[in-house]
């Protein structure tokens, strides 16, 4: 690990008071992840999530993330299965993402838009099977002008979702009779708390609910970028990235001055990123306090970091 700041060490204040200083300013361009509004999350059942982020002002991302290896679906309208728009989409055995744009009009009756004079208007924008864990990752207009598509409102929305039992004959296949659930979903835009180091930009969100925080760190590289909680490499949570094909990042304890190796319990989850015009985008979620001895619990209080950048991976 040769970064080309090795040492670079200030503090990073995670409170409330320097919101009027450090919130960040929403100016999308071409939905770059640096442009994405913070996430916000809610917890639907055990093991199953929903996320939601702004991609710019018109466009909303979704990751729904379920422990099943079967399908997952999330639809918009009321709070049963009568008239309502249905996204729903797995992940097969090759590990090849799919994602479907529907219409129900009963528990035993979806149609494709595309088959219902409607069109297509998701898009799937990442997704993964890993530990009998399916995530998926998809994007919309928050009105996209299609009679078979609900228009998603600031405020609250009435959805439904289903996932498919983990190890179904047939995870691709639709079957949501005496499978669905419902919910109320808070649209909101959140906005970040950003920091710059250097030539590494610092971003993050805390969840109060449910003690979580979502980071992104942006570097003009397009190799690794790294920070780290501690004053030093002699004693830090560092926190590795690196934008290969799809975004990387490690959870590592640093005791010395060279690679930090992995922890032995990887804290981080919904790890997303990407890579454009030379600057390399990473973010992820970590409770904010994980009970890992490897791991500093995370505070409203001044902390103090390390950061790193390289030129290569």
């Amino acid at each position: 690990m040769s970064p080309t700041n090795p040492r670079k060490r200030t503090q990073l204040f995670l409170g409330l008071a320097w919101l009027a200083f450090l919130q960040s300013v929403l100016q999308p361009v071409h939905a770059a992840v640096s442009d994405h509004t913070p996430a916000t999350t809610i917890k639907l059942a055990d093991n199953v999530i929903l996320r939601h982020r702004f991609v710019d002002d018109s466009t909303i991302e979704f990751t729904m993330e379920a422990q099943t290896t079967g399908f997952l679906a999330l639809g918009f309208g009321t709070t049963s299965l009568t008239n309502v728009d249905l996204i729903w989409g797995s992940v097969n055995s090759s590990g090849v993402g799919s994602i479907n744009d529907y219409w129900s009009t009963s528990a035993s009756s979806q149609v494709a838009d595309t088959s219902d004079g409607g069109s297509s208007n998701v898009t799937l924008t990442d997704s993964s099977e890993s530990g009998g864990k399916t995530s998926l990752t998809f994007r919309r207009a928050l009105n996209t002008g299609d009679s078979k598509d609900t228009v998603i409102s600031m405020g609250d929305n009435p959805i439904v979702w289903a996932i498919a039992k983990s190890g179904a004959a047939d995870p691709e296949a639709l079957d949501l009779n005496g499978n669905i659930n419902s919910a109320t979903l808070k649209v909101q835009k959140l906005s970040w708390l950003t920091a710059t180091f250097g030539s590494v930009e610092v971003k993050w969100n805390i969840d109060d609910s449910l003690q979580e925080i979502e980071m992104q760190m942006i570097g003009d590289t397009t190799g690794y970028l790294s920070f780290g909680f501690g004053s030093s490499m002699g004693a830090a949570d560092v926190y590795v990235g690196s934008y290969t094909t799809q975004a990387n990042c490690s959870d590592a304890w640093s005791s010395a001055y060279q690679a930090p190796p992995a922890d032995a319990s990887n804290d981080i989850s919904g790890v997303y990123g990407d890579q454009n015009n030379g600057k390399t985008h990473i973010g992820f979620f970590r409770a904010l306090n994980t009970g890992d001895d490897k791991d500093i619990a995370i505070t409203r209080n001044p902390m103090s970091i390390i950061w790193a950048v390289s030129g290569s991976d």
